[in-house]
């Protein structure tokens, strides 16, 4: 319903509220001051050109027609010039203003199309009060689609120019606005061009644009369609870099302007087709601008309404495209309506590039989400038939899906939907790249996939070597299908890496990143202790090694235990993990025989620090456990053998051909180092004078640190008579020996003599001393007296820099 309002000249019998002058003259009930007051301040009352009124004709002047939406009314107002006033005076004037509330009373026209209703009169009422409009309104025909097309667009410029028409109106309703300025000299045809121009508008937006023709003050005009008449000598110019946009209908010429892709495609349509119909697409397309935007919203309408193009491959991406965003938006109803149209464009050529491989994600999963589920099916199941032709296009496939997809409210488990997608997801799986089965899973894991494992084991397989590699892929936070059987695949696969000593699996371990699948129980577990105990001191370890058992930590994990040793320095601990595993597997043996033999050519004092390691490896040899590395084996077997021998030679320590000891110095060779306590006791106590001869002579530069460390072993222990042996011993030896023992006994005499405490052990048991052996002392002790000093001092030094023999 409309209701009506007269603005004219009045005489106070004639005003609606009984006052002379320019005043309502009439109106009909729903007609309230506010209403008044918006007509009068709103700019929607014809203004006559005070310059007219010296035109020989003032009727002359033109009309005009104005709208403006204020608050919740809307105004359509026509206005023309009526002479003189009942006073006498020219400028008189009649403004007929139409004002809804409600939207629907334009259904179905716009608002400029109502200047073509029926029941304008623009003239004086008979009395004070009117009658509302009832709708829908009865306009001209002139006003109705077809019309407008055939009466405006009749020439080569009217094509030509219909784009740019439309962009302008466009660009009218833009942030910021920009007008647009018509230039005509008829009314009528202004109107028509007004109301052909909002028709491509969506009916609310069209119900927003406000206009005002014809004016002479079309510049200051507030609107955002305004329309001067030359006549009025104020028409603009077209110039390029105006802030309006000009269509000059007389002159037949327009601004300068490129025109939208939307713009060019619909004045396509309307030109081309029947112009119900391009409105039609029109109307959609402008529907669903603010969702995807007006290039995508009108290429989807043309698939629509007019069958898509000859290009298919543009035609797949914009139905992808629009099924992806407008599914989960507000014109979702929208897409389950046209559904069909859509989805027969987006499959209507193959995806190919990972572009469309990630709009078809989208779009797959938002039509599974909508009231079109059937439809979202469908397009799921023909987008994995293309992924079987190009499986690399799984991976940008399921990377969009994860933030994608949703769970499967519309495809609850048990329906045949369920079933039907969770077959896709086991064929994707299937065929899916490595870098592709981690969303893959999540993605099954959101839907619910529940098959027998066995069905997707190649992929679980799969899957787990790409975790072994990748730890973080396990994250607690993933929630994959199936992940359990992954888990246990991935654990069982790291296990075995492990146990090969590959360097990956290991490091990644020893960094803590496998820390969290400690609970899991089972082999890893074993591994991950071994690990979580190679990240404590050596001294740590060495204790808690101690207290482990068997079965604690795997024989392979020593690359684990031992991680950050330092050899010579730590070779009890390495000596304990060889008794604690009880083998030495080929990786530990090349590289436990490699420090070994590097150690051997230390100085003697240093190379003896590995004789943990030397006695752990007897205990291995002679319980015949595993040696896995030939040159380790090897190795190990000659430090047996000598360590048997060496036992042999000491039964046989007072014969005077001791074979035992011939063979051990025999086959010394290199190893020396780890028996100094072994040969300095035998260089000494042995009575067979060859034997001593060969082993001083193998032994070379060990044999005189080796006595040394024998005689000081025996004097410094806690028996009264060990000290006396090594005493007398050393001096018989500085008496009678080879060269060696003569320097080695010299050597340690010279210790006890620099020593006040070895002097006062001397003393403690001198009366049992032979009378020559305590003169030769006596006078030995003198002699080393001088220079006493100076030689407890570098022996200082050496304690201290750690370099004594």
């Amino acid at each position: 319903m409309f209701d009506v309002a007269i603005f004219t000249d009045s005489t106070p019998e004639e005003s609606l509220h009984g006052q002379g002058g320019f005043q309502f003259q009439s109106a009909s009930p729903g007609i309230t001051p506010t209403h008044e007051h918006a007509i009068m301040a709103a700019g929607l009352i014809h203004v006559v050109d005070p310059t007219w009124v010296r035109q020989p004709d003032p009727l002359t002047h033109p009309p005009s027609c104005h709208y403006r939406v204020i608050g919740d009314a809307s105004y359509l107002s026509r206005g023309q010039s009526t002479g003189d006033t009942y006073t006498g005076r020219p400028g008189n004037q009649l403004t007929q203003t139409l004002v809804s509330s409600d939207g629907v009373d334009f259904v179905p026209y716009r608002p400029a199309q109502v200047f073509g209703a029926a029941r304008w009169t623009i003239q004086k009422a008979g009395s004070k009060l009117l009658d509302a409009w009832a709708t829908p309104l009865e306009i001209d025909g002139e006003f109705e689609v077809a019309e407008l097309k055939r009466t405006l667009l009749t020439d080569s410029w009217a094509h030509r120019s219909f784009a740019a028409y439309l962009t302008m109106v466009e660009q009218s309703l833009g942030q910021p606005v920009k007008k647009l300025v018509i230039v005509g000299d008829d009314l009528g045809t202004v109107m028509k061009w007004i109301a052909l121009g909002t028709l491509f508008l969506e009916p609310e937006v069209a119900r927003s644009v406000t206009f005002s023709a014809l004016v002479k003050d079309w510049l200051p005009a507030n609107v955002n369609i305004v329309a001067t008449d030359p006549v009025f000598g104020t028409a603009p110019s077209i110039a390029p870099g105006t802030p309006y946009n000009i269509f000059d209908l007389i002159k037949r010429d327009h601004s300068p302007i490129e025109a939208s892709s939307s713009a060019v495609q619909q004045s396509e349509w309307f030109l081309n087709l029947d112009p119900d119909d391009a409105l039609a697409a029109v109307s959609l397309a402008r529907s669903w601008e603010p969702v995807v935007g007006p290039s995508a919203a009108t290429y989807a309408s043309q698939i629509v309404y007019l069958g898509g193009s000859a290009d298919k491959v543009a035609d797949r991406d914009t139905a992808l495209e629009v099924l992806a965003q407008a599914s989960a938006s507000d014109i979702s109803d929208d897409i389950v309506m046209y559904a069909d149209e859509l989805l027969s464009a987006a499959t209507g050529a193959p995806l190919t590039d990972g572009g469309s491989a990630e709009r078809a994600a989208e779009a797959g999963w938002r039509l599974l989400d909508s009231e079109a589920a059937d439809h979202g099916v469908q397009f799921l199941e023909w987008s994995t038939e293309c992924f079987q032709r190009q499986p690399q296009l799984v991976v940008p496939w399921s990377h969009t899906s994860v933030s994608a997809v949703l769970p499967a409210d519309r495809t609850p488990p048990g329906s045949t939907a369920h079933s039907r997608v969770t077959q896709v997801l086991v064929r994707l799986l299937s065929i899916a790249p490595t870098d592709a089965l981690a969303d893959t899973f999540t993605i099954a894991g959101i839907i619910g996939v529940q098959v027998p494992p066995g069905q997707v084991a190649t992929a679980i397989n799969r899957f787990a070597d790409l975790c072994v590699r990748n730890p973080d892929l396990l994250d607690q936070s993933r929630d994959y299908a199936f992940g359990r059987e992954i888990r246990s695949a991935t654990f069982a696969d790291l296990t075995k890496l492990l146990a090969a000593d590959n360097a990956q699996a290991t490091a990644d371990v020893i960094e803590g990143r496998w820390d969290w699948a400690a609970p899991s129980g089972g082999a890893l577990a074993c591994w991950l202790a071994a690990a979580a105990l190679g990240r404590r001191s050596p001294d740590d370890r060495l204790s808690l090694l101690h207290a482990a058992r068997g079965g604690d930590y795997p024989p392979e994990a020593w690359g684990l235990i031992l991680s950050g040793v330092v050899l010579p320095k730590n070779a009890q601990l390495v000596a304990d993990w060889i008794k604690y595993s009880g083998q030495i597997g080929p990786e530990m043996g090349q590289w436990l025989s490699d420090n070994i033999e590097d150690g051997l050519r230390l100085p003697p004092a240093e190379a003896a620090q590995y004789r943990p390691i030397s006695a752990a490896l007897v205990t291995l040899c002679q319980a015949r456990r595993p040696i896995l590395d030939p040159k380790m084996e090897q190795l190990a077997n000659d430090i047996s053998w000598l360590h048997t021998a060496r036992l042999d030679a000491y039964k046989s320590i007072d014969s005077q051909r001791n074979s035992a000891l011939r063979d051990f110095a025999k086959y010394l060779n290199d190893l020396g180092p780890l028996f100094i306590p072994e040969i300095g006791e035998l260089l000494i106590e042995a009575s067979d004078a060859q034997g001593v001869r060969d082993l001083t002579s193998s032994a070379d530069t060990i044999a005189v640190p080796a006595m040394v460390h024998h005689l000081r072993r025996l004097f410094e222990g806690r028996d009264s008579g060990h000290r006396r042996y090594a005493f007398t011993q050393a001096m018989d030896l500085l008496a009678d020996g080879t060269g060696k023992q003569k320097r080695s006994a010299a050597e340690f005499l010279t210790g006890v003599a620099d020593s006040r405490e070895g002097r006062s052990t001397v003393d403690s048991f001198r009366r049992k001393l032979d009378p020559k052996i305590l003169e030769e002392w006596d006078e030995f002790s003198a002699q080393k007296k001088k220079g006493r000093m100076t030689r407890n001092l570098v022996r200082g030094s050496k304690r201290l820099l750690g370099k004594e023999d």
